[in-house]
């Protein structure tokens, strides 16, 4: 007998929780109904169950499609019937049509009511449910399993010639008359012929050794062309605009009246000692020089330089020479000039210009011709003797040669370009002062005349090619105007032969119409079939995930009622087990009698 330790306690108090336990989750599985309310119940049960779960959720959901999938394929048929119906009456009016006892008033009315059906049924080919087309004639996936296996069901296509022979339209198109190709991106169409050289620079005049891109090509950037290198709009100074910031220097010369008429955008040269200097380090081999000169006569028979450019090779100048003709007192201009060393003229114009009024000068080198323009027409070209050398020399000078010759009058909006400018750009730069575009924008599906596949011209390789001869419903004649207008008649009933051709080819739409229908039924017949599967499926499913899971109540309330009595009978045995210390009490009670 011990007191410190009550051994029969202990067991009892451990037995008893042990039961408590037990009851707790039983209680929770009654409560709960399954049999796995935590992972530790059964945790291999549970992965199973949680992997079925996943599948039983994946089935409902491709089920939800097939359904959906069913009702997609009843509103085709729905159309398709109405479709049918109107084939069958078109048929009936055609057949009618087709007496020779019939007057053409007659044929126009039964062609009235034909056409009529005919716009039914384009319309129809339009439809579509929830923003997906009905009848386009390509393919949908229908679910299978939980795995995402699917199997393919065709449209109907109401844009076969089956049905469009019955239910064409009069229309008009159009015969090409060359080859042309169809864009399939965005980008430009050229108006010029372009040269792109090896740095990507765009030019109008064959730089050399340059990819050639000839009008009506498609680009799939915009071909940028380079701006002036100097630009001196002498707009009450005379600074330059181009953004490269060449030093200008003013000596003597004034501003005064400019072309347009606007006070201090032009600049006044006296014929003595006025002139303007500019230092320009680009060295081009391709150049075009334009200005604006308003002439007065010089003080003396000779010329009047108004532009100077020295080279080195050759100890080439390169000019403006304002020639004065006939007796002093005369004041037609004679020539505007390009010479060499010797002084002697290279280009010359033949064109005669009044004092005191505004003309345009236009110098262009292409690498091989030096041409002079007149106010927007070419007036001389020579080729070059010898190849141009710059050397050292970074200047040239506005009003004034190397010889001293100066230029009395008005000088206004001078431009220097890098580059030959073709003879459009020119005409444009003379009509309104700034450079035509050379290529438009293009949407994708606009036609153009030049391969645009090509090599060399690789700019769109996927765009469709229409050969010539070929009938267009959009009119080409912008890119092709040799293409010709061809009428096209649709179905009627107006004459017994075309009444004779409705009754065939509405015929072939009503067998077309019966094989769609058709199809739809196999398809909606495999649905349903599917949908079957799927239903027993998540039947099987969701038996085996419940004798995983789910508590057999009978069993498990029978398991609660032995638990129950076994905490009721622990309860009283630990009550008992704590009273056997009592004893020993008793004992010592004994030895104080």
């Amino acid at each position: 007998m011990k007191i410190n330790t009550n051994v029969e306690a202990q067991r009892a108090a451990s037995n008893l929780n042990k039961s408590q336990k037990a009851l707790g989750d039983s209680l929770t599985r009654l409560s709960s109904g399954t049999k796995i309310v935590n992972p530790s119940d059964d945790a291999a049960g549970l992965a199973v169950s949680s992997r079925l779960s996943a599948q039983i959720a994946r089935l409902t959901a491709a089920l939800d499609n097939v359904a959906n999938g069913v009702s997609f394929s009843q509103t085709q048929d729905g159309y398709l019937k109405s479709v049918d119906q109107a084939l069958s009456r078109m048929a009936e009016l055609a057949m009618l049509a087709r007496d020779g006892t019939k007057s053409p008033a007659d044929r126009g009315l039964y062609d009235a009511e034909f056409q009529q059906l005919k716009s039914f049924i384009r319309e129809t080919a339009d439809k579509e449910l929830n923003g997906i087309q009905l009848f386009d004639g390509t393919q949908w996936e229908v679910n299978t399993d939980a795995e995402g296996g699917t199997f393919a069901i065709t449209k109907p296509d109401l844009g076969t010639d089956a049905y469009t022979d019955a239910i064409s339209e009069s229309t008009t198109t159009w015969q090409t008359s060359i080859d042309l190709w169809q864009t399939s991106k965005d980008g430009y169409i050229t108006k010029v012929d372009l040269w792109k050289d090896g740095s990507g620079n765009w030019h109008t005049v064959d730089p050399g050794s340059a990819t050639k891109f000839d009008a009506g090509s498609f680009l799939a950037t915009e071909p940028t062309m380079a701006g002036p290198l100097l630009e001196l709009p002498f707009d009450g100074n005379a600074n330059d605009t181009s953004g490269n910031n060449h030093a200008t220097t003013v000596s003597g010369a004034v501003l005064a009246t400019g072309k347009d008429g606007t006070a201090n955008t032009a600049y006044q040269f006296d014929g003595v000692d006025d002139k303007i200097t500019v230092t320009m380090p680009e060295q081009p081999q391709q150049f075009t020089v334009s200005l604006w000169f308003n002439a007065e006569r010089g003080g003396s028979l000779g010329s009047d330089e108004f532009f100077h450019r020295h080279f080195s090779s050759n100890r080439m100048e390169y000019n403006w020479n304002m020639g004065w003709g006939g007796s002093e007192g005369a004041n037609a201009i004679t020539s505007i000039v390009r010479r060499d060393s010797a002084n002697a003229t290279v280009v010359n114009s033949t064109n005669s210009f009044q004092q005191n009024v505004w003309n345009q000068a236009v110098m262009r080198f292409d690498g091989t011709n030096h041409s002079i323009y007149v106010n927007g027409s070419l007036v001389g070209t020579q080729a070059n003797a010898g190849a141009i050398s710059y050397g050292s020399n970074n200047t040239f000078t506005i009003g004034s040669d190397s010889l001293l010759d100066f230029f009395k009058g008005r000088i206004d909006e001078l431009n220097v370009f890098g580059r030959a400018l073709s003879a459009a750009e020119i005409a444009d730069l003379y009509s309104s002062d700034s450079l035509g575009e050379v290529a438009t924008v293009a949407a994708t599906g606009e036609l153009v005349s030049t391969d645009p596949t090509a090599t060399g011209t690789n700019e769109d390789p996927a765009a469709t090619k229409i050969t010539a001869g070929s009938q267009m419903t959009t009119d080409p004649t912008s890119v092709d105007p040799g293409a010709t207008q061809v009428a096209v008649a649709g179905s009627n009933l107006n004459t017994l032969a075309a009444s004779d051709s409705a009754v065939k080819e509405v015929k072939e739409a009503i067998q077309q119409v019966a094989i769609d229908r058709a199809n739809l039924g196999a398809s909606q017949a495999r649905m349903h079939s599917t949908s079957q599967q799927m239903i027993e499926a998540t039947q099987n499913l969701q038996q085996a995930r419940s004798r995983i899971t789910d508590v057999d109540m009978a069993a498990e309330m029978t398991e609660y009622t032995r638990r129950k009595i076994l905490v009721q009978s622990g309860t009283q045995m630990l009550q008992n087990a704590n009273a056997l210390p009592k004893q020993a009490l008793e004992l010592i009670r004994a030895l104080k009698k």
